[in-house]
């Protein structure tokens, strides 16, 4: 796909959340988020990290299997910039990867040098 951004895989939101908030240097420019993890629901990750305001500007796109009403509204209420649905892409992951290659292609991202 092209996709040059370094790849970071946590198996719990809370150790995502820990690697965050201990790098405060390296941020991604780009979190993809699974609603349904371990330790800590996508939920409960998307309300801490907007209640963090070193990190509340990170971008973040939900992947989940969850087509619920309440789930996709929770979400976007925590200003994600998008939400994928699994079941639509099945296991072919291809086109939600060329979606997302183009959101970082074509949005403008915060600098870490924000002054």
């Amino acid at each position: 796909m092209g996709l040059v951004n370094p790849l970071i895989d946590f198996s719990s939101g809370l150790k995502a959340l820990q690697y965050l908030e201990d790098n405060p240097a390296d941020l991604p420019c780009l979190i993809i988020l699974d609603l349904n993890m371990p330790e800590m629901t996508g939920q409960e990750f998307l309300v801490h990290l907007r209640g963090v305001p070193e990190l509340s500007h990170l971008p973040v796109w939900v992947m989940s299997t969850s087509s619920a009403p309440k789930d996709i509204y929770d979400a976007y209420k925590q200003h994600v910039a998008g939400y994928l649905l699994k079941s639509v892409s099945g296991k072919d992951f291809s086109k939600d990867l060329a979606l997302i290659k183009h959101y970082i292609d074509t949005v403008a991202f915060v600098s870490e040098d924000r002054g």
